[in-house]
């Protein structure tokens, strides 16, 4: 058996680390309204829909634009590469709610193009925007979406929040449903490639990992989003890893029914954790500097763990289910 293990990591380590994938990073900055930027809407709308130049070459996944849109089909904070409710498309959710401008104020749609060419930074805002749910008429947002040029990396940006009323604002979630979508397919309602769902603490949300063909239940971040807050998903080549020694960390109890334990060596501290299957799919990444990982609800079978450590090194490990 451990002849097949060996060979089941070496086949994990040549399939799973020469393909792409985003990580996700949560990071705070001082949230700054938009100046000087284009205004798109003003005053009331729901659902609204515009088509905008990005001001260069974007890439999402697989696909390559230079214009985006709001999409008049979703919910008002949903973005893509066209205004079509057909196809295959990627989407980035930046609020999954339905969204509207609010009755008692002025709430702005608006976008800027920033920078030199070659390292430009696009930047979407929806200012001070209400629920459409909201009976009160008075929990609002700010956000906005960064695009930048030549790393491909997405950014929402959260700023000043006020929530009362959640029930209704959220929908019935616990916070705000957040996403970024890499292939859907609109004509069969399914996903076609990764798909990122944010989940857990808004400060430092949890990422579940779809592929094509899965399904999950609806989840959502728990309460609202603390202004300054900024969710980044960055596109990686997972052949950049610097180290495979897993001399440098040791998991027990290993085959395992319920937990696992995680123990670094050097004092260092884990930094982020990936958990892929024996098919390579990444099932599950978090922030986490537990040293406990509950494993309880995975199906008998062989694990990957990539844990990233405190010198921000990766560090590789197998581990059995049963």
């Amino acid at each position: 058996m451990k002849t097949l293990y060996f060979f089941l990591l070496l086949f994990f380590i040549n399939t799973v680390f020469s393909q792409s994938m985003y990580h996700f990073e949560a990071d705070n900055n001082t949230y700054q309204d938009l100046t000087n930027a284009t205004v798109l809407a003003t005053g009331d709308w729901d659902d609204p829909g515009f088509n905008i130049p990005i001001g260069f070459d974007f890439q999402l996944g697989t696909f390559n634009f230079n214009t985006i849109s709001i999409a008049d089909w979703s919910s008002g904070g949903i973005v893509s590469t066209v205004n079509s409710a057909t196809g295959t498309i990627p989407i980035m959710l930046i609020i999954g709610q339905d969204i509207v401008s609010l009755s008692n104020t002025t709430s702005p749609i608006s976008y800027i193009t920033t920078g030199t060419a070659g390292n430009k930074i696009f930047k979407l805002e929806w200012k001070n925007f209400g629920f459409f749910d909201d009976s009160t008429s008075s929990d609002f947002m700010n956000m906005q979406l960064w695009l930048y040029e030549g790393s491909n990396i997405i950014e929402y940006h959260y700023g000043n929040t006020s929530i009362n009323n959640p029930g209704e604002s959220f929908e019935g979630e616990t916070g705000p449903s957040i996403a970024l979508i890499t292939g859907y397919n609109m004509d069969i309602d399914e996903i076609t490639n990764e798909t990122y769902i944010l989940s857990g603490n808004p400060v430092n949300p949890n990422v579940l990992i779809y592929h094509a063909g899965d399904s999950g239940d609806s989840t959502a971040i728990d309460g609202a989003i603390p202004s300054g807050t900024i969710y980044r998903f960055i596109p990686q080549n997972t052949n950049s890893i610097r180290d495979f020694n897993s001399l440098n960390v040791r998991l027990y109890p290993n085959p395992s029914k319920k937990y696992i334990n995680i123990e670094l060596k050097n004092n260092l501290l884990i930094k982020k954790i990936e958990l892929y299957n024996n098919l390579g799919k990444i099932i599950l990444s978090l922030k986490n500097t537990s040293k406990l990982i509950d494993i309880s609800y995975l199906p008998n079978g062989i694990y990957f763990i990539k844990i990233k450590d405190s010198n921000d090194n990766f560090i590789l490990k197998s581990f059995i289910k049963e």
